[in-house]
């Protein structure tokens, strides 16, 4: 179990789905839906658009 004070801590989701298709890719419903409602509910979300630098760049190795 975690305990922290939210107004002093930050956390950083990546994804590439939307969080609308989050609930969906989650095994159990109850609990899925629970930890998005905490982690949706006082959050900004940034949207990173454009093509995918994997396209424009290619693998360089």
């Amino acid at each position: 179990m975690e305990c922290r004070s939210v107004a002093r801590l930050s956390t950083i989701f990546c994804s590439q789905f939307d969080t609308t298709e989050w609930l969906g890719r989650t095994c159990n419903d109850l609990l899925g839906e629970s930890l998005l409602d905490r982690i949706v509910h006082c959050s900004y979300k940034i949207v990173v658009g454009g093509e995918s630098m994997r396209k424009r760049q290619g693998i360089k190795g």
